[in-house]
């Protein structure tokens, strides 16, 4: 019910992936049993059947769930082109099930977002991340994408001294409540790492440069990626991870 919620008051379920709506679905399903159920029971009774509806239903869900695992996958297309293998990312449960590598892992490498995050964005977590802490001593990330990379960091470097500058304000009250344009995503000048840093918004600008953040993140996916970097870059921040999926900016104190 708090999912439904949180769409319909939102503007709708915008996350790709149905994210708002898939952790209803388990709710949804043992509704839809039920209430099936109550249905056939009243059909059979009012036409005098003596067949029990509780074996029609069982024969109907194993049908289902067979030709859930002999489907060769359902291609979910994406709004913005991954520019890796496809636009389309297959999703198999066959696949799932039945694969040899961890679970958590495989169903994260069928979610494009995670895919991308896994494919893209690991690698400088491992690796370059860890040195630059190293540099720094502590790490303020500005961002307006508090999913992946927050995660991974909180869990695999529990002791960093690690801070994050929601600048979208969906995790910091802070921003949240500043007097600026909202859209159903948060802050809408929070999806423009330029204008924050330029100063376009002194309310939302002044929070950001209070923090001294010296880690930039965001998506590479973007049109006018060369000119924010370019405005970041006058600010001593210069990229060092740049792809299709990512972007990081590192600016020494």
């Amino acid at each position: 019910l708090a999912a439904q919620l949180v769409a319909l008051f939102s503007g709708g379920d915008w996350m790709e992936h149905f994210r708002f709506l898939v952790p209803a679905f388990p709710l949804l399903a043992a509704v839809t049993i039920a209430f099936s159920m109550e249905c056939t029971t009243n059909v059979y009774r009012s036409l005098g059947s003596t067949q029990k509806p509780e074996i029609i239903a069982t024969v109907l869900c194993a049908v289902a769930a067979a030709a859930n695992l002999q489907q060769s996958g359902l291609n979910v297309p994406r709004p913005y082109p991954l520019q890796m293998d496809s636009a389309a990312l297959k999703y198999n449960l066959r696949e799932i099930l039945f694969s040899d590598r961890q679970m958590d892992l495989t169903v994260m490498r069928q979610n494009a977002a995670h895919r991308r995050d896994i494919n893209l964005l690991v690698p400088f977590l491992e690796q370059t991340f860890p040195v630059l802490y190293r540099d720094a001593g502590q790490i303020t990330v500005l961002t307006g994408q508090m999913g992946f990379f927050p995660y991974w960091v909180r869990k695999h470097y529990p002791e960093y001294d690690v801070e994050f500058v929601d600048i979208m304000g969906l995790t910091d009250s802070t921003v949240a409540r500043m007097p600026l344009k909202k859209d159903h995503t948060g802050i809408a000048a929070g999806r423009s790492i330029d204008v924050v840093v330029e100063g376009k918004y002194p309310s939302l600008t002044n929070y950001v440069n209070a923090n001294a953040p010296n880690l930039i993140y965001t998506l590479g996916q973007d049109p006018q990626l060369d000119r924010r970097l370019e405005v970041c870059s006058r600010h001593g921040f210069k990229p060092v991870l740049r792809n299709d999926g990512a972007v990081v900016l590192y600016r020494k104190r």
